[in-house]
């Protein structure tokens, strides 16, 4: 789908990977661990990391 939002309703044509990963996501909050705040911290590391 070009530039259409796929809602966790719409499973007819979900890519397996984006499936996979919105299941773990669903999982690590089960767990009670913030998804998002997670992915900004690595992606500041990664940030940190590049500037040496």
């Amino acid at each position: 789908r070009n530039g259409t939002i796929v809602t966790e309703d719409s499973h007819d044509d979900a890519d397996p990977a984006l499936e996979a990963s919105r299941a773990h996501a669903r999982e690590l909050s089960a767990q009670g661990i913030d998804v998002d705040a997670a992915v900004r911290l690595l992606q500041r590391a990664f940030a940190e990391l590049k500037k040496g």
